[in-house]
């Protein structure tokens, strides 16, 4: 049963520098952000290794693997994105989640629904099988044996977490929400009070799916950037894995893995801390004031307690 761990995350939380990190031990393999990157030239786009998607060995080698399971490969999509429709907004109600609604509940009929459509049906069924067929190649490629998904979504954890063929470790990364909702600000031009909405959103959708999966854990990007070799013990110890000393160095070994511009840098962790320089005095004490007023009237406490670490005093000292 191939082992996955999973890295449920806002965006803009560093997902791709932990894949680096975790990609360097002997039995985790990783391609990052296992749903492909939407990159539109593949002559242009390169894999961290440096060489053009169609000449990456790696991807050469995912390609045969899925010719011989009868599946078409694209290099800017993998076909395992669980998908029922062409149209965003209406597959994202059909496999996510619903408006305004935050259900298990609701989630798990509306599933049931989705899967008595057999034209439905067959396409999830064909994209579990691209997901199997996909990490089988990569783990086959470095002969590893646990698979690093960070595709972020928990929606997408909960499919492979109730897939039996997988043995799923999902592994929550939060970052500070002040660099989150900047890097969305910045990358997007929205507001402060919809960039918290976004971060709120997608933090109260990981911890409500987190508690349907057995083996689930929380770290934080900034103990990642400052205590690197401590929280990657830490991480191999929640999944059961010998530890690996870290030294210094994520681009000292052969990677394949698609990303961020960090896929192309020269190896050194930077803690991004961009937002404290950048952001106006204003959008600190709006989005501050509404994170506060989120933790309070959410129901889930787990929300105020991360929001209470990144606003309490001691850690505002750092700040």
């Amino acid at each position: 049963m191939p082992k996955i761990i999973y890295v449920s995350a806002s965006q803009f939380s560093g997902t791709t520098l932990l894949s680096f990190l975790l990609n360097r031990h002997s039995e985790i393999a990783t391609v990052g952000h296992t749903m492909g990157w939407p990159f539109e030239d593949p002559d242009a786009f390169l894999c961290s290794c440096g060489a053009r998607i169609a000449d990456c060995p790696l991807f050469r080698h995912i390609a045969n693997s899925y010719a011989s399971s009868g599946l078409q490969f694209r290099p800017n999509n993998f076909g395992t994105a669980f998908a029922v429709s062409e149209y965003g907004a209406l597959n994202y109600y059909l496999t996510e989640a619903f408006p305004r609604i935050s259900s298990t509940r609701v989630e798990t009929i509306r599933d049931k629904l989705v899967r008595s459509i057999p034209s439905f049906r067959e396409k999830l069924d064909r994209q579990a099988l691209a997901n199997r067929v996909f990490m089988d190649a990569v783990l086959d490629y470095w002969g590893a044996s646990y698979y690093l998904d960070n595709s972020h979504s928990p929606f997408r954890l909960r499919r492979l977490a109730t897939d039996d063929t997988f043995d799923v470790y999902n592994l929550h990364l939060v970052r500070d929400p002040r660099g989150v909702t900047m890097s969305l600000m910045r990358n997007s031009g929205m507001s402060a009070e919809n960039a918290v909405n976004i971060w709120v959103k997608r933090q109260l959708d990981i911890l409500r799916i987190s508690r349907e999966v057995t083996n689930t854990s929380q770290f934080f990007y900034e103990e990642l950037c400052t205590l690197p070799d401590q929280t990657l013990r830490k991480i191999y110890r929640f999944a059961g894995l010998d530890p690996q000393d870290y030294n210094g160095n994520f681009k000292d070994s052969e990677h394949h893995i698609l990303g961020n511009r960090m896929r192309l840098s020269d190896g050194a962790i930077r803690l991004d801390e961009r937002w404290k320089r950048e952001m106006t005095a204003t959008d600190r004490s709006e989005i501050e004031r509404s994170l506060k007023e989120n933790a309070n009237r959410k129901e889930d406490s787990r929300l105020a307690m991360i929001v209470d670490y990144y606003l309490s005093e001691s850690y505002l000292r750092g700040a």
